[in-house]
């Protein structure tokens, strides 16, 4: 075999390594070289948004479910590379992440009832910080989340709960229990 092919579209004799590989092709490789072939996919991209789009739409509704447990399991094998993707967006974001906090600290105070018990509230944050200093992984949950677009639950004794935080990531303000 030639180290050296034709591109079908420029005309160009390239260098092999600068095709893909196509198994349904005699000698095994692409008729189009790597740049061809990137330029034609980008305007059919172009070209056909709608349709593509339509398809991905389609695609995620018919595996939602498989979808689903991939992403599930994906956060799980990459929780390193999350933590650090995410701890150099919020130093790269300190602005918004300032106002997100004082957005979240303004509905607690808002949604914090006269009659609260704040020493039972005080004691499960304390709990928390056990749990922390001790190497695990907790978050003080609100088991009905203040905001969603369903309920707004209350900051309170009676809705807060310690629990691992990969249980109160995963729940993402979509879950409470006896959810209708």
């Amino acid at each position: 075999m030639s180290d050296i092919k034709v591109c079908y579209r420029c005309k160009e004799a390239k260098d092999i390594n600068l095709f893909s590989k196509n198994a349904k092709k005699k000698d095994g490789i692409a008729c189009e070289c790597k740049v061809c072939f990137s330029l034609m996919y980008k305007a059919y991209r172009s070209n056909n948004k709608e349709k593509l789009r339509e398809n991905a739409v389609m695609y995620a509704e018919k595996n939602k479910e498989n979808i689903s447990v991939y992403k599930k399991q994906w956060r799980t094998d990459n929780i390193d590379h999350l933590k650090l993707l995410n701890a150099t967006w919020k130093k790269d974001n300190v602005s918004r992440v300032r106002a997100t906090n004082a957005e979240r600290k303004a509905r607690k105070i808002k949604a914090t009832p006269t009659w609260n018990n704040k020493d039972f509230v005080d004691g499960i944050y304390e709990v928390a910080v056990l749990f922390s200093s001790i190497g695990l992984d907790v978050h003080v949950d609100h088991i009905v989340p203040l905001k969603s677009k369903k309920v707004c639950g209350l900051h309170n004794d009676h809705n807060l709960r310690v629990t691992t935080a990969a249980e109160n990531l995963s729940k993402n303000n979509l879950h409470w229990p006896d959810m209708w």
